[in-house]
């Protein structure tokens, strides 16, 4: 049997080519000769999806067909060239964080632990509210230093007035 693309000489019932990959047609009779089928025509393209974005990826393969050695088929290796288009994805920024978190500064003021854990987990995705928190656990933290330094000075004099009489 032979190739009804190239005519090299093929196995006895071989759907494709080795040589060149054409699809072979045979005929339901096989003492019919190769020469009397005809072709098969190419099928017609599917209609492609319109793509989303202005330049859409594309890629192309072009096989390279190695040179035959002395009874060794070439064989097929296909290069992919990916083209990438020149404008790249619209970079969406994040929303602006435009609040300012006075809440958040209260609550890390009362509780200064909570304040300076929201300002370590939102420093770098919520700034005005991580800044919040963490001014309102400083100057809470600062508050109970100078509460609990009032309070033991208070009950240290109290403690030495008491001891006099």
């Amino acid at each position: 049997m032979n190739c009804v693309s190239c005519g090299k000489e093929l196995p006895h019932q071989a759907n494709f080519c080795r040589y060149c990959g054409a699809k072979q047609v045979w005929a339901a009779s096989s003492a019919a000769p190769a020469s009397s089928v005809a072709p098969v025509p190419a099928p017609e393209p599917l209609p492609q999806p319109t793509p989303a974005i202005s330049q859409p990826y594309v890629a192309t393969v072009s096989p390279q067909v190695s040179q035959p050695s002395s009874q060794v088929p070439p064989q097929v290796q296909p290069q992919v060239q990916l083209q990438i288009p020149s404008q790249q994805y619209a970079y969406q920024p994040m929303p602006v964080d435009t609040s300012s978190g006075f809440g958040y500064g209260v609550l890390g003021f009362f509780f200064p632990a909570i304040g300076l854990i929201l300002y370590l987990v939102w420093k770098t995705d919520h700034p005005r509210r991580a800044h919040s928190a963490g001014v309102g656990a400083l100057i809470g933290m600062i508050a109970q230093v100078v509460f609990w330094f009032v309070v033991y000075a208070v009950l240290y004099g109290a403690v030495q007035s008491m001891s006099t009489y």
